[in-house]
């Protein structure tokens, strides 16, 4: 419900046109006062005509779509992400090098879109001698030239693989590529001449092979979906837009409630009667009197009324408001999934069963990597390595490191409960103390999970002191 002021111009006596005020209006974004014809027809003509406009528009406008649209993107990557292998410098070489290109703001990018439109890209651009409807050529890719980001609506597939016995039958072979251009651009090399063979053509577009697109998905779609999305996804909003602006429709409504908690009510003899006449001054008297008494009340606190005229204050019935406000925050926490908490920062403390909802959420944050941003990740990572040959992930991996971050307390009393359970393990022969070494400490942060060097059992250590005394210390 929007707090709108509207004049609408009606005829009270023949002749006679009068203006009425009214405070709210059922707009038409919001469908109130429809029949659920016309809001289904209007949800249709938007999301069918000019979905694109539309998603910009409230992603842009409305805190709530926003929140929910970029917060797990930005919380699955808040601690970014490493490349984990044994040549450590040669990670190292390689992070600071994707530092260059603005790797993970890209990749945060690239996945907001993708959630916010049902699908998103980054176009690598390399030096390698072909056009960009070949395939790359690794073998003489000598460098990384640009990272550049589309949603799917700049983005989307021209031609597929049509041979059944290939393994990428039926997905996309090339893509059309539209970009938005900063005109100011001065990039050299390769986009350069992509730019200036985009801008002689009428339509500003361009074929770019498979192989030099990272793909971004959006939420899980239907094959007969993805046709109507042109190859791509569904946008998370898209199942969430009624429930989510039934919950802002909540949440205004609570604020016209207390942007009119007071209302002065003015009591005047014969005011039905006035009302009722066609003289045309009659909306300028009234008017006058009440600038007279807003006057009188903010210059002066005081009120010069008639004898017969009586003022008073009436108050808005508040009671049961704030419980239902806080089932409009369950059911937005619960539409995004995410938790109240988090997605209203509230403290834990404040909230029953908060601190488990948080670690649930991190779960699936966790899930979000692995599914959603590990393999594009990895195949940006591609590119950066095969720089300095390494062409292909063997021996190197994406890791992200823990969101659920435990206290100091809760880390010292896991550690001492893992120590003593090595010490068993150590004892009994089970693992060696290389293996425990190298399994806790061999990265950055302690490890509670065991890597073996051996499948063979390690010897099962000397008992010192009394282990060759009898059972029975007492005894001669």
């Amino acid at each position: 419900m929007d707090n709108i002021e509207r004049e609408d111009s009606v005829e009270v006596n023949p002749g006679v046109i009068r203006n009425r005020y009214d405070r709210f209006v059922s707009a038409a974004t919001t469908g109130l006062g429809q029949d659920k014809v016309t809001e289904a027809a209007f949800k249709a003509a938007v999301l069918g005509g000019n979905a694109q406009s539309f998603l910009e528009a409230i992603f842009s406008s409305d805190w709530l779509h926003k929140k929910v649209i970029e917060l797990p993107i930005k919380d699955a990557l808040k601690l970014g992400w490493s490349i984990a292998s044994d040549d450590k410098d040669l990670n190292k070489d390689r992070i600071e090098r994707m530092k260059v290109f603005k790797t993970n703001k890209k990749i945060k990018e690239a996945a907001i879109n993708a959630r916010l439109h049902g699908g998103a890209a980054i176009f690598v651009g390399v030096d390698d001698g072909n056009q960009p409807e070949e395939p790359v050529d690794f073998d003489r890719m000598s460098k990384v030239l640009f990272l550049a980001v589309a949603d799917r609506y700049q983005i989307w597939p021209s031609s597929y693989y049509d041979n059944p016995l290939e393994p990428k039958f039926n997905e996309p072979r090339t893509y059309t590529y539209s970009p938005i251009i900063n005109s100011g651009s001065r990039q050299g090399g390769v986009f350069s001449r992509i730019k200036q063979a985009i801008t002689t053509q009428s339509r500003r577009q361009f074929e770019i092979h498979e192989t030099r697109i990272v793909k971004f998905p959006g939420v899980f779609t239907t094959d007969l979906g993805k046709q109507k999305n042109n190859g791509w996804d569904d946008s998370f909003l898209l199942s969430r837009l009624d429930a989510l602006k039934g919950v802002q429709i909540g949440i205004q409504s609570g604020a016209a409630l207390f942007v009119d908690f007071t209302v002065k009510v003015v009591k005047m003899k014969g005011l039905a009667e006035i009302l009722k006449s066609s003289d045309p001054d009659t909306d300028a008297i009234l008017e006058e009197r009440a600038k007279t008494l807003n006057k009188c009340l903010s210059n002066y606190k005081t009120l010069f009324l008639d004898t017969e005229e009586e003022f008073d204050k009436v108050i808005t019935n508040l009671q049961g408001y704030e419980k239902l406000l806080d089932k409009y925050y369950d059911l937005a926490a619960g539409v995004a999934d995410i938790p109240r908490s988090r997605l209203f920062s509230q403290q834990l403390g404040k909230l029953a069963g908060a601190t488990e909802d948080t670690r649930m959420y991190f779960d699936n944050l966790a899930q979000l990597q692995e599914d959603d941003l590990k393999n594009p990740t990895t195949e940006i990572t591609i590119f950066f390595m095969n720089e300095k040959g390494v062409n292909q992930p063997g021996e190197w991996k994406i890791k992200y490191p823990a969101l659920w971050q435990d206290d100091n307390k809760t880390k010292s009393i896991t550690n001492n409960s893992q120590a003593a359970a090595d010490e068993k393990y150590i004892k009994n022969g089970v693992v060696s103390p290389e293996e425990v070494r190298k399994s806790r400490f061999g990265s950055s942060e302690t490890n509670l999970a065991t890597e073996l060097l051996s499948d063979e059992l390690p010897e099962k250590p000397k008992e010192e002191g009394l282990g060759n005394q009898p059972e029975d210390i007492n005894a001669e």
